[in-house]
């Protein structure tokens, strides 16, 4: 054989080895995702936990209170509106 006929032919069946490892790969992660989710995991992800502050201050809005009435992590109330 020719050399560039071996090394194409060579490219080609290591490129399908590599999509066909890659198909396998993402059925396997969404097999996994399924149990997973039967069995009551939920991964909520890297940032699900990672609360970020309303305001300048480090105080975070909540719904509950008179508007412009914020809360601080620790529990202290903030007032807003104060002049």
């Amino acid at each position: 054989m020719f050399t560039d006929l071996l090394w194409s032919v060579a490219y080609q069946h290591v490129t399908e080895m590599q999509e066909e490892a890659a198909t396998r790969l993402r059925a396997r992660e969404a097999r996994q995702a399924r149990r997973a989710g039967r069995r009551g995991h939920h991964d909520p992800g890297p940032l699900a936990t990672v609360r970020v502050p309303d305001y300048v201050d480090g105080t975070f809005r909540t719904g509950a209170g008179p508007a412009g009435t914020a809360h601080r992590e620790d529990g202290a109330t903030v007032s807003r509106n104060a002049a």
